[in-house]
């Protein structure tokens, strides 16, 4: 018995040692986190590459602030309501850099940009915790041009959780700074009561006697954009159509020459796929596309388009046959080169990609007739497309018959 008892003590021993050590790696790999009734629950820590993402996106939002940028004094405001509340709203109207001032305030203070976080949509709040983030910086929670009804349901639906955060768990606190149009934010207030919306900073136009405010600037503005804003819809659709249709075709295009299109667009930010007629050019679009999120995608399919994109939220810009699909046009192509020049001061500075399809004739007669452009200057020729595959099925067809 003597024995049999020291054996078990030693197995106790072992189980005890691999007990503490499985605890250990336990603790240091999950987390605590509120659930749904208050109480504490556990999460295994996991590499989420969403956060990485809002992570990057803040960081490169930052850096667009200029360094000589002049703060109006609503900037003292916006920090003294986020070190004494921890959440903020910073609203004003178009000509006011609201969120200029908003980005100047987080400046001024200790913040890790590491642990800022920038999110535009309300999908995005379950990738963020205090464990992980400090601030986040939640951009046009309510819509971009005007008032959006969907999206500003959804972020109402997460407001308590928000608030919640906000107050502290266990010495873990999270600073919430939203900005937003004026206009925007007043229609939201008439759908959507809470608390939320009490710390408010609204930063005004400058003014003086000389150079008074224009008053009726956000009326007009307005008319605008809500001018702009069915166009802009459309757009949205029209390029969701595009990408269902050709995204079969897509997965079947040479892996070789996708590969060096890549490289190729990756280096310079723009490509032209060109070729013969029905060479696959667009389908090659398509698939490059396919690395972006549809919503980051835009379509355009008149020169004027152009004016109508969210510059902020928008990625990749597909131009489909500049020159005519169905015959050659040297006044739209006159139209396009003007465009051509702010949409390549975008890829320049780095705000925008873009593919452009074309047939090499008409690339080649354009380039002749009116002149280069640096944005076709980086081609893929694409061969003419082969027929051999349905030809081989049709001769296998005629024999088993």
């Amino acid at each position: 018995m003597a024995d049999t008892i020291q054996d078990m003590k030693i197995k106790l021993d072992e189980v005890g040692s691999n007990t503490r050590e499985a605890m250990s790696i336990l603790r240091k790999v999950t987390v605590e986190k509120p659930g749904p009734a208050g109480d504490k629950n556990k999460r295994i820590k996991t590499v989420d590459g969403i956060l990485k993402k809002l992570q990057a996106s803040f960081e490169a939002t930052i850096k667009e602030l200029p360094d000589n940028f002049s703060a109006s004094v609503e900037v003292s405001d916006i920090r003294t309501k986020l070190r004494d509340n921890h959440h903020v709203i910073v609203t004003g109207s178009y000509n006011s850099r609201y969120f200029e001032t908003a980005l100047a305030a987080i400046k001024g203070m200790d913040y890790d940009y590491k642990r800022s976080v920038e999110m535009h949509t309300s999908s995005d709040w379950r990738h963020i915790d205090p464990e992980d983030v400090d601030l986040v910086l939640c951009r046009n929670p309510f819509g971009n041009l005007s008032y959006d009804g969907d999206k500003s349901k959804s972020m109402a639906d997460i407001f308590n959780s928000m608030m919640h955060t906000t107050k502290g768990d266990d010495n873990k606190t999270l600073d919430i700074i939203m900005v937003t149009d004026s206009a925007i934010l007043a229609k939201c207030k008439q759908f959507h009561d809470h608390n939320i919306f009490e710390d408010v900073v609204n930063v005004f136009d400058d003014t003086s006697e000389t150079h008074p405010a224009d008053l009726t600037l956000e009326c007009r503005n307005q008319d605008v954009y809500s001018a702009y804003l069915p166009v802009s819809n459309n757009l949205k659709d029209m390029t969701i159509n595009f990408l269902k249709q050709y995204r079969i075709c897509s997965g079947q295009v040479d892996e070789e020459i996708l590969k060096k299109t890549r490289l190729k667009f990756k280096a310079n930010k723009a490509v032209v796929l060109t070729g013969p007629k029905k060479c696959g050019k667009t389908s090659f679009a398509v698939a490059i596309a396919s690395s972006y999120d549809p919503s980051q995608c835009i379509l355009l399919t008149e020169p004027n388009d152009f004016k109508t994109i969210d510059l902020q939220n928008t990625c990749l810009v597909i131009i489909d046959e500049f020159t005519g699909k169905y015959c050659y046009d040297k006044k739209d192509v006159y139209k396009w080169y003007s465009m051509f020049d702010h949409l390549y001061n975008a890829t320049t500075a780095g705000q925008m990609n873009v593919i452009i399809t074309c047939e090499k004739s008409k690339l080649d007669k354009c380039c002749d007739e009116v002149s280069p452009h640096p944005l076709l200057e980086h081609r893929v020729n694409m061969p003419e497309r082969t027929i051999a595959i349905k030809q081989e099925m049709l001769l296998r067809n005629t024999e088993s018959k």
